[in-house]
Order: structure tokens, then sequence, then C-alpha cells
């Protein structure tokens, strides 16, 4: 039987100079370790500020580490070069910023169904609680996740946390790597070095639809808690709830009802 470790490999290129995303990081990794202790991990962190702290945070808790130090100021250079040193047929990427809010089980029911059995080619998995409040045109209904053709994506954006085959995820990062000079301008946070770029480019007649009856799945229940939303939204909630700031969690829970 196969297993998601030989499966999917855990993808991550990203800097944060920020004193209390490192404090967030270092409290979420033991997290999702216990998920995903056992997967190779290829991370890059793309500047030299707490590059040591990092390293040694995720040597610490991910066995199979392939740790890259790499600061070229190209998000999708450095990721097509990552790429050609994976091996499996699927990567999970995401932000440094997404809190742990599963459990092995729960993981491994989803992902399993996702690509066993759906043999999807891209999971979305940022802000997906718009996209799984209702039944939306297209979706097949499965146990632990919905499954539809590009085509009938809800987004028309290709998120950049997500689950990715990976020979697909190298056709979108070729083809933006080809064509962005020509829309550089017109794409929102078009800075190269950050994933942003990509995404942006990656949308409207661009976007996830265009691939049309490529297979892609959502999981029914958040996999993650985007951390970014929780110092966004904490005031308001601190307001309502009369509750100091708490951890992301409770905020999620709080938007959630």
């Amino acid at each position: 039987m196969k297993e998601l470790k030989d499966t999917i490999t855990i993808f991550q290129n990203f800097a944060c100079t920020k004193k209390e995303r490192l404090d967030f990081v270092t409290e979420n990794v033991p997290k999702l370790a216990e998920v995903w202790g056992d997967y190779n991990h290829h991370i890059n962190y793309n500047h030299t500020q707490y590059f040591e702290e990092y390293h040694k945070l995720y040597k610490n808790n991910y066995p199979n580490l392939t740790m890259y130090n790499d600061l070229t100021k190209d998000w999708a250079l450095i990721a097509l070069s990552m790429l050609q040193e994976i091996n499996t047929p699927y990567i999970l990427n995401y932000a440094e910023d997404f809190e742990c809010n599963m459990t092995k089980e729960e993981w491994e029911n989803f992902a399993k169904e996702a690509i066993f059995e759906k043999q999807i080619k891209f999971v979305n998995l940022t802000k997906i609680r718009k996209y799984t409040r209702e039944v939306f045109t297209g979706y097949e209904d499965g146990k632990y996740g919905y499954y539809y053709k590009a085509e009938d994506s809800p987004p028309t954006r290709v998120s950049g946390t997500g689950i990715f085959e990976k020979e697909w995820y190298v056709q979108i990062l070729t083809e933006f790597v080809e064509n962005r000079d020509k829309h550089i301008d017109k794409i929102p946070y078009g800075y190269l070095e950050l994933p942003n770029c990509l995404e942006g480019y990656l949308d409207y007649e661009r976007g996830i639809r265009k691939y049309g009856d490529m297979q892609c799945g959502i999981p029914k229940k958040d996999i993650f808690v985007h951390w970014d939303a929780v110092t966004q939204q904490a005031e308001y909630v601190n307001k309502q709830t009369g509750v100091a700031k708490g951890n992301a969690r409770d905020h999620n829970n709080y938007w959630a009802r």
C-alpha cells in the first residue's frame, strides 16, 4: 500500500525577520511534526537573519530535512531549482504563518482520499472556509473533501498554499517565469522575491479554470489557520468577547460561528 510520506514532500521557500513570527513558528513546528515529522522536507530560508534559529528548529523536528539558504531574490527560480531535487509525485507548499489545525488522522483521511482515490492534481488550502460552507456547482461530495474540475473552481486564483502534483507545479512555475515580464506591472504585489507575485499572475484568465477538466479538491475541515488573520482580527474579537488576545484556534473558532 502506498504511504503518504513517500508521495508528498513538504516544501517551503520563505524569509521572515520578525521576532514575533519566529516565536510563532517555534511553537507551531512541533505541532506540524506530529503530523508530518516523517515526511521529506525541502525548505529554503531566503535571508541571513535568524537562519541559524530556523535551521536548528527544523533540524530538531524534521529528521528528513534538506535545508537551503539560497538568497536569490526570485521566489519562482528558487522553487524550480528546489523541485529538481524532489522525487515525490506531489508537494505540499504552505507559508510559515499557517498554524496546524489538524490531527495526523484527519490529515491522512483527507490526503489519502484526495490523492489515492480521486487522483487530484491540486488541492486549495488557502482561506477555504468560504468554499466549504456550501456545496458549489460542480462539487463531488467526498467523505473528507469536495472534488471538482478546474473549470468549476469557485475561486479563479491558484492559491499558493496547497497540494500540487509536482509536474503540474513545475509547469505553472515555468510558464510564470517565461511570461511574467509582460504582466509584472499589473500583478498585485509584483515583487519577484515574494510568492504573492506568482499567485497574482495565476488568476483570472491565467488562473485555475483554464485547466479545464483537471481534478482539484478542497478539504471539508480547515487544515490550517492563518496566523496573520489572527493578528488582524484580534482587536475586534477581543472587544466582542471581552477576552484577552488568544491563540489562532480561539479566533478561528470565533469567526467560524
